[in-house]
């Protein structure tokens, strides 16, 4: 009983440190896009769930940016 209690110990807390090095990154929130020209003033929120949320956000400001000139 001993010696199983033995060989347990290290496989119990191996697994335990395992579970603790797996962590799961989640993203979530708003961007803020605020615009300004002429005396006028627009500013909206864009939900966020990825990493690439922001560059996609990015992209379409810079194309609405761009046909409004």
């Amino acid at each position: 009983m001993i010696a199983l209690a033995i060989l347990l110990i290290p496989f119990t807390c191996g697994f335990s440190l395992l579970l603790l090095t797996v962590t799961q990154t989640s993203i979530s929130g708003y961007i803020e896009v605020t615009v300004a020209n002429a005396g006028r003033f627009h500013q909206t929120m864009f939900p966020v769930n990825s990493r690439g949320a922001f560059a996609e956000v990015m992209s379409r400001v810079a194309y609405a940016r761009s046909v409004s000139f």
